[in-house]
């Protein structure tokens, strides 16, 4: 079992296999210019007060 795991770690990084929130965000990433966020923001320092003002 340890072996299996072992050998299934090193191809993952030989072949730079990526794991499934990778391909999740990826395909999000991808899907951004055909579906733009709403709001976006100039700064993260607007993210914060946008949220306090909409409570």
């Amino acid at each position: 079992m340890k072996e299996d795991l072992i050998s299934h770690i090193k191809n993952v990084i030989k072949y730079e296999t990526p794991n499934i929130d990778t391909l999740n965000t990826i395909a999000e990433t991808q899907s951004l210019p055909a579906n733009p966020p709403e709001k976006t923001y100039s700064s993260f320092a607007e993210m914060p007060e946008d949220m306090r003002n909409s409570i």
